[in-house]
């Protein structure tokens, strides 16, 4: 078998059929391929590296554009050989991020939950990072397009507050009030 991370491989692996495509339109240029033997002792090798089956290859970067990746295995004899070829085609995402709210201002000082709503393409990720303790990120929830980063912000016994937080690429605003 072949298990390829970038997508599914036109026509679906079948032992005889030696030759595959897949299209891989994503932020990341690199995938991994995984072989499984059929016989315990043959030995297999993705783009001449070897792989233990089931197991998968190291990272492999693709470019933009075809790329061949190629996976050989050799019977027990050392000798026989079955070579399998993947034509992958790599299309890159620009990860370009629209966030809602665009920042959040004045938020109560008794804290509370607050949502943003992220659109972005598909195959970008969505990391979000604070960078203090009153500021919880408690959870990324992709869903189609977008992707929903929920927060926890705690209450404010001081004076009022500002900082920002990182969702995607943006530096994401936050200020709240006194009591």
């Amino acid at each position: 078998n072949l298990v390829f991370s970038g997508g599914p491989l036109t026509p679906p692996f079948a032992s005889g059929t030696l030759s595959y495509s897949a299209s891989v339109t994503s932020a990341s240029n690199t995938v991994t391929v995984t072989p499984t033997v059929a016989d315990p002792t043959a030995t297999v090798k993705v783009n001449g590296v070897s792989v233990a089956s089931g197991s998968p290859s190291g990272p492999i970067t693709l470019n933009v554009g075809p790329n061949v990746i190629t996976v050989l295995v050799t019977a027990q004899d050392g000798v026989t050989t079955k070579s399998y070829t993947i034509n992958a085609t790599y299309t890159a995402v620009s990860c370009v991020y629209s966030l809602s709210p665009l920042d959040l201002p004045n938020f109560a000082a008794g804290g509370g939950p607050a949502n943003v709503v992220v659109t972005v393409p598909s195959g970008c990720p969505v990391t979000a990072t604070s960078f203090q303790p009153w500021i919880v990120v408690t959870g990324i929830t992709p869903s189609g397009g977008t992707t929903t980063v929920s927060l926890q912000i705690g209450a404010n016994s001081g004076a009022a507050r500002a900082t920002a937080i990182r969702v995607a690429d943006r530096l994401f605003l936050i200020t709240q009030q006194g009591p």
